[in-house]
């Protein structure tokens, strides 16, 4: 249960504009790739929470012991 509150808290970190969230990041390619801001990334730190956390884990060891 901590590490997903410690999950929240890094996505919240990541939104915003003024805290974390303004870290310049390097670029994603090595040519014609711009730096960009860390909370561009923003919405896909939040959906990853969502599917990758304790709750699914737990769903996927019951489902394969009930299988």
């Amino acid at each position: 249960m901590f590490d997903g509150l410690c999950c929240v808290c890094y996505s919240q970190e990541i939104c915003d504009k003024d805290g974390a969230g303004s870290f310049i990041m390097c670029p994603l390619c090595d040519k014609h790739c711009p730096y960009w801001r860390l909370w561009s990334n923003c919405l896909y730190s939040r959906l990853s929470y969502v599917i990758e956390n304790y709750a699914t884990a737990l769903f996927a060891a019951f489902m394969a012991i009930w299988c």
